[in-house]
């Protein structure tokens, strides 16, 4: 089976030419700074969503946060949170069910159980293919790439993103890592008004893309970064 390191890069939707990568969409996010790390003389790297938290980490902050948008009650949310983390130490150790299922058969018909876009909910069985196919990439640590990063790097995130929470715990993060691994020439643009993900122009998210787009412009044109070009 596949690190989630190696998963994430093989789903990732990254594209690399010569020394440039760019990662669209969250996963991409991820993956950028990990081609980036593990391909030498990188050019520039830019990471267009995501990128600071495990999977795990952000699944758990959106649910929270889209629960409390919807008015749950705090003693609910920390409800649907318990269930979660439940649901994921099986999912990363394979022990446990007992208890997850018996959580599960409790909650199943809880409001809060499986609303909108959260992740608080679960199979009913062990050996559902959700399992092994969310293992591969849900628990995946970002930190060890940031950290090795050393090429100039731009990351990209909406401020109407998956959750407010999400969105600055992820630039809290990357500000962090590559801090501490003394990068000199890191930008985190958080754009206002602009919804999750993509720089690519889809129906109904133009305008967040196209100002998603231009902050890429204004960044490559400020340093005017060649391949090859040294950060300074």
């Amino acid at each position: 089976m596949l690190s989630p390191a190696r998963e994430c890069f093989r789903l990732g939707r990254t594209l690399i030419l010569d020394r440039l990568v760019f990662g669209d969409s969250v996963r991409g996010g991820w993956i950028a700074p990990l081609a980036a790390a593990r391909f030498g003389e990188t050019a520039f790297v830019i990471a267009a969503s995501g990128g600071g938290l495990s999977p795990e980490l952000q699944e758990l902050l959106d649910t929270e946060d889209e629960l409390r948008g919807a008015g749950f009650p705090p003693a609910e949310i920390a409800d649907a949170i318990a269930f979660q983390k439940t649901k994921n130490a099986f999912m990363r150790s394979g022990e446990g069910w007992d208890l997850y299922q018996t959580m599960r058969q409790r909650v199943q018909n809880l409001k809060w159980y499986h609303y909108g876009n959260t992740d608080a909910w679960g199979p009913a069985t062990a050996t559902n293919p959700y399992w092994a196919n969310q293992r591969r990439i849900y628990f995946y640590d970002p930190a060890s790439a940031l950290e090795k990063l050393a090429c100039p790097v731009l990351f990209v995130f909406g401020e109407l993103g998956s959750s407010p929470t999400t969105v600055m715990a992820n630039v809290t993060a990357v500000r962090f890592l590559t801090e501490r691994a003394g990068n000199p020439d890191v930008t985190i643009s958080v754009i206002p008004n602009a919804g999750p993900q993509s720089l690519l122009r889809r129906k109904g998210r133009r305008q967040s893309a196209d100002r998603r787009a231009a902050a890429v412009r204004a960044w490559l044109s400020s340093g005017i970064r060649e391949v090859g070009a040294k950060s300074h």
